[in-house]
């Protein structure tokens, strides 16, 4: 009986066998304490601070063979950071998560998301969980769901574009979904590490290291239907701040919805700026649309070598030290004084061509150098006595090199000390960028190169003629009467629709929208067999400018050319005959030896491997009728603006809207 006396003294006894051990514990605690001088340490484990909305992942019913998908709020509610270690989940044949990256830090308050899915195999209840390991303490999800026999649903698909960008610390792309299938075509975002607003716009975190981010978009009409795209975010430095748009300038104001009623010529009839369309990009016949298939549209990128004739770019700012040089306008010599980067490398190419924008004066400085010897390397002076203030600037050496005061405006090219050769030809602003190409949006008119000009006389751009190679002469193509004159304004008549139906590389989609867009103008000319090309010092951006954000890397590997995330980027594109990875002519690889020995080379064509689509007049270079069955090839749909609209854009006499 409990009342006894033997379970009275069992009792005590056990009592005070608790007791001592208690006392004993605390005693040597105070004592070890003592000893080394510390407070006494709490022996309460960490305090999970890591919360979900929902609490629970219930997936609901779903029928067999279909896949759902469920949103995880995730958010830190503690006071300091944590790291989300790890995510699992089981069973992982019936569950499964989506996009996770790796290893996540929260600050305090901060929230992701993670996305998990379902796709049960066979009727009956499921349920997991999801574990996720955090630096303080880990947290378990329940996962739930049921799989139900049914009649199958209308297939429902999910695009997103672009599917992969680039981007840094804090900037923002825009993303677009298409869902078709179904007439509601609305969608819900989600991102894992950064933010997207429910019209698609993402803003990349701020990050330390590169990470990789996944956003989705989810169909509302079946959550179960979505298509994803990968996000490379670094806190790299860039090779250049991307700049403001200006709406009047001549590089971003879109092509009239009714250009081809401003055809060159004769504007109720396009036929006369097509022949001069199809010379372009055909060398006047040399070329074949199909057997010739890499020249079309020819987009080359290689550094370091002297093949590297891509222009560096900086965006100076006002803590640079000063520069000047002395250059030539209207009224005599001028001496144009700007912040540069202390030393900053021109490209190592034959051809050396540097632009500095200096954002806190407006200047834009085009450097010139020819040396005629692969890899030789010209920098701006070193700043030392001289730079620290604007009264003493560092001077640059001669040279070529022209000025103007406003990076986006064409009609402001005014200074310069001569013909200026290969580089005064056209605002900075219409250079290709890197990171446009990886953010998937060149929102300007691009700059393109032909075989060669049949006038001198220019539609825009003062000046432009002495970098021109006329037909006929100095180991330029013959001379034919469809020969472009420079600043001739081309274009392309592709819609967006038909562009996403192509299925192209994510490169060639974007110059190739671009174009369609904005067009792009006649700036520079090549040799026989050029076609139209997008390669030149005044049309894309170099990776030179790496070598001065990251002077002791140099070039250890064929894809990390002084860090510059290009490379690796393009590599994972497709080539041009629609296998992956890019490779060989088609693609991308080592330069050759001799007179091209750069690191790495891309050679394609944005208007390469692009199937026959109906247009809106006229005919290919082989006769394919653009109008009816199957359409025709590119160089149907290419024309030539009037100059009125080219002149107008760059705000000269002559202009229409």
């Amino acid at each position: 009986m409990k009342s006894s006396p033997e379970y009275r003294l069992e009792k005590q006894l056990s009592s005070r066998l608790f007791v001592i051990p208690v006392l004993l514990t605390f005693a040597l605690t105070l004592l070890f304490t003592a000893c080394a001088g510390f407070s006494t340490p709490s022996s309460q484990p960490a305090k999970a601070t890591l919360s979900s909305a929902p609490t629970t992942v219930d997936f609901g019913t779903l029928k067999l063979n279909s896949k759902g998908s469920s949103v995880l709020n995730l958010t830190n509610t503690g006071k300091s950071a944590e790291i989300i270690e790890s995510a699992t989940i089981v069973p992982a044949a019936i569950f499964s998560i989506q996009g996770w990256g790796g290893p996540v830090t929260l600050k305090a308050g901060q929230a992701v998301q993670l996305r998990t899915a379902f796709a049960p195999k066979s009727a009956g209840n499921y349920s997991g969980t999801l574990t996720l390991v955090t630096s303080l303490q880990p947290l378990s999800i329940a996962v739930i769901g049921v799989g139900s026999t049914g009649k199958g649903k209308p297939p429902i698909v999910v695009s997103v574009s672009p599917r992969s960008v680039s981007l840094q610390s804090g900037q923002s792309q825009q993303f677009t979904a298409t869902v078709t299938g179904t007439s509601d075509t609305a969608v819900t975002w989600t991102a894992i590490l950064g933010s997207i607003s429910s019209s698609g716009l993402y803003t990349a975190p701020t990050v330390t290291n590169q990470v990789s981010d996944t956003i989705s978009a989810i169909s509302v009409a079946d959550s179960a239907e979505y298509a994803s795209a990968s996000v490379t975010v670094s806190s790299g430095t860039s090779s250049g701040a991307a700049y403001s748009h200006n709406p009047n300038s001549v590089t971003t104001k879109v092509l009239p919805s009714d250009v081809l009623s401003h055809c060159f010529g004769d504007t109720s009839n396009c036929s006369t700026g097509d022949a001069i369309a199809k010379c372009a990009m055909t060398d006047c016949g040399g070329l074949s649309e199909t057997g010739s298939p890499s020249y079309m549209g020819t987009f080359q990128r290689s550094s370091p070598g002297n093949a590297d004739i891509a222009n560096a770019f900086y965006s100076s700012v006002s803590s640079d030290p000063w520069y000047s040089i002395t250059a030539a306008s209207p009224s005599g010599s001028k001496t144009v004084t700007f912040h540069a980067p202390n030393a900053a490398s021109y490209p190592e190419g034959i051809e050396a061509d540097m632009t500095v924008w200096d954002q806190s004066t407006g200047w834009v400085v085009s450097l010139y150098h020819y040396s005629g010897n692969p890899g030789t390397i010209y920098t701006l002076p070193a700043a030392s006595r001289c730079g620290s203030i604007q009264g003493s600037p560092c001077a640059i050496g001669s040279g070529t090199y022209s000025t103007a005061s406003n990076l986006l405006t064409a009609a402001d090219n005014g200074y310069y000390p001569n013909s200026q050769n290969s580089i005064q030809l056209a605002p900075s602003a219409a250079m290709i960028r890197e990171q446009e190409l990886q953010n998937g949006a060149v929102n300007h008119a691009i700059l393109i190169a032909v075989d060669c000009v049949n006038s001198s006389t220019p539609y825009v751009f003062p000046g432009i003629s002495a970098g021109l190679g006329r037909c006929g002469s100095g180991g330029f193509g013959g001379q034919e009467t469809s020969r472009p004159s420079g600043g001739t304004l081309l274009f392309c008549d592709y819609t967006p629709a038909q562009i996403a139906g192509f299925d192209l590389p994510a490169w060639q989609a974007t110059i190739l929208t671009a174009f369609c867009t904005y067009g792009g103008y006649v700036s520079t000319t090549g040799f026989v067999n050029t076609g139209i090309a997008v390669v030149s010092n005044q049309q894309l951006e170099s990776s030179e400018a790496w070598r001065y954000y990251n002077p002791s890397v140099g070039c250890p590997s064929t894809t990390l050319c002084y860090n510059d995330p290009f490379w690796p980027w393009i590599q994972g594109q497709k080539a041009l005959n629609g296998v992956f990875p890019m490779n060989g002519v088609a693609g991308c690889g080592s330069g050759t030896s001799g007179t091209d020995p750069s690191a790495y080379r891309c050679t394609g064509g944005f208007l390469t491997n692009i199937p026959r689509a109906i247009g809106p007049e006229g005919a290919d270079a082989e006769e394919n009728s653009c109008t009816a069955g199957l359409g025709c090839y590119p160089s149907g749909h290419i024309h030539v603006a009037d100059s009125c609209i080219a002149k107008g854009y760059a705000g000269v006499s002559g202009g229409c809207s």
